[in-house]
This record gives C-alpha cells, structure tokens and sequence, in this order.
C-alpha cells in the first residue's frame, strides 16, 4: 500500500466531523456508550480527553477526513488526502483472510481501516487493535461508528505495554488466536509510535507463544491421562466399589 500523500495542497483544518454532515457529539456519545459497557476502564480514559485535545482533522476530496500529526520525520497524515477509504481497501486487500480468527492492527488512526477489516470478517473473529494515544482514539469515536463492532464483542483495543493486562484482557479470544492470527500494521501509525508498536509486538507474540505452548501441553496431558485411564480400565471393572466399606468400622 502506498503511504498516505503529504504533498498535496493543503485545505484548512476543519473540526473532526468524519464527513460534512456527521454529527461529531452524537457519534461520540454512541461509540462510547457502547465502549463503557465492553471496556469501561479504556472508555474512561478517552472520555477524559478534553475536545479540544483531539487532533485537528483535514477535509479530504472524497468529503471525509484525516488528520496530521507531527512525527520524527515532520508532519505525517494518517490517511490519504484524497480518499481514506479507498487507502483503506487497499490495505486490507494485502491481508491474508482465510484461516484466520484474530487480527492484531498496529495503529488506530481514524478507523478507516478498522471498519474496512470488519467487513470482511465472517464467524467469529476479532481485531485487536494496538493504539497509544487516547487524543486520537477521542478523534475516531467521534467521527467513525465502531458501536456495532464493540456490541458484537469483536473490538479490543489495547493502550498500554503491561505484560500481564495484555494476557488477562487478551486472554477470552486465546482459542480464536490458536485458530489463526495475523498481524496487520497501518504504517503511518507506525512511523508516529514505532518503538511502543514494536515493543507491542514483541508481548503479543510471546503471549502467542505461551498461548500455543499451554495449549499443547494441556493436550497433551490429556492424552496421558486417557491413555492411564484405558490401561487401568480392567482394574477399574474388575474391583468392588467403595460401598462394601460402608460402615464396616463403624466406631
């Protein structure tokens, strides 16, 4: 996928509004009433942002809108200039679907690619999204709509670099991680975040690890135990039960 385009003539900043005629607070107050219900310690942290801490967003031609943050290099814009979403489809085209359960997304940005990602998802899967900026996550729910994402339970995102609250909030979706997992990173992101999105990868790829290894380990120990089970099976039949104790040392 080519990177976003930092050449064009730049428009004036306009309020985060997704397009023209969303409605920034009722968006906001959708994502996050759902958000509050899933994970009410992240959407408590987004709703202490204050408005005017959201990054400025950027009229696109295609009418939507991305944003411009400031990064080692300069200025990076997180989507293209002329169509997200479209930049959008052209990312998720290069992702390997089938035979996968759990997407692990390096980077939020605006969400255009999250929701592109979600619409081709079939069963049950989820995406796990990587984002340590709760200013930007404060500008995607109040332009794009994640609520139905989040109802459905197919949203997580993570914030922070804690070994053990990425194995604990990670920890439901281990059987669809062991079914299949891929790793998608939306580059922009990486370029503003590169040293938390590679320290972020290297935990989740060890918990994948622990995860695989407790699952192999648990079968098998399975297989020992119906293994000794089925050597002592003519043991098992051959004696009385417990009930010829009963009572026989009564006092």
């Amino acid at each position: 996928m080519e990177g976003p385009d930092i050449t064009a003539t730049t428009t004036a900043p306009s309020p985060c509004t997704g397009t023209p005629s969303a409605d920034p607070h009722a968006m906001f107050i959708r994502n996050m009433e759902a958000l509050f219900r899933f994970d009410p310690q992240l959407a408590q942290r987004i709703d202490e942002i204050p408005d005017e801490d959201r990054p400025t967003c950027v009229s696109t031609r295609s009418g939507h809108v991305t944003v411009q943050l400031n990064s080692g290099n300069g200025k990076t814009f997180l989507h293209s200039r002329y169509d997200p979403i479209k930049e959008a489809r052209k990312l998720i085209d290069t992702v390997p679907m089938d035979g996968k359960f759990c997407f692990v997304v390096f980077g939020f940005g605006l969400g255009y690619h999250i929701l592109e990602l979600n619409k081709r998802l079939e069963g049950d899967c989820v995406v796990i999204v990587v984002e340590p900026s709760m200013a930007l996550l404060s500008a995607a729910m109040a332009n794009l709509d994640f609520s139905d994402m989040i109802r459905a339970n197919r949203l997580l995102i993570l914030d922070r670099l804690d070994k053990a609250g990425i194995h604990e909030r990670v920890k439901p979706y281990n059987t669809l991680i062991m079914l299949g997992a891929q790793f998608v990173i939306h580059p922009p992101s990486r370029i503003l975040a590169d040293a938390f999105h590679s320290e972020a990868a290297r935990l989740i790829t060890d918990l994948f690890a622990y995860s695989r290894m407790t699952l192999l380990t648990l079968v098998g120990n399975a297989k020992i135990t119906c293994r000794n089970i089925a050597h002592n099976l003519p043991k098992y039949l051959s004696t009385p039960p417990i009930d010829v104790l009963n009572q026989r040392f009564r006092g």
